[in-house]
């Protein structure tokens, strides 16, 4: 689907301690923590509905870079599966979470 969004971003620590710090969390950047799978280390977020849209489904999957460092996807879709434009609201999304996620380690923002 057109409207679905992702972002790679690196944070220079390891997967493990990442994941165990941001699966705690109850909300990401505004967005809701809905769910963890500890095996495949993701992330599931969710933002309600507004005046832009009925509400996107987020995922934060995280893995190792290879050099003891973490890379994480960020990724948002439209919950409407029928939805043909977003008005770049997944795209918002995304980056909203590389800015918030990448600032809680004293990062800054890098483009994704």
């Amino acid at each position: 689907m057109a409207c679905e969004q992702q972002s790679h971003f690196p944070i220079p620590r390891p997967p493990q301690e990442v994941f165990g710090y941001l699966s705690t969390l109850p909300a990401i950047a505004g967005f809701s923590t809905t769910g963890v799978n500890p095996a495949a280390f993701q992330i599931y977020l969710s933002s309600g509905a507004s005046l832009s849209s009925w509400g996107e489904d987020l995922s934060l999957t995280i893995y190792s870079d290879g050099q003891g460092g973490t890379m994480v996807v960020a990724f948002s879709k439209p919950k409407l599966a029928t939805t043909l434009i977003d008005y770049g609201k997944n795209r918002k999304n995304v980056d909203t979470l590389r800015r918030t996620v990448r600032s809680m380690y004293g990062l800054p923002d890098i483009p994704g």
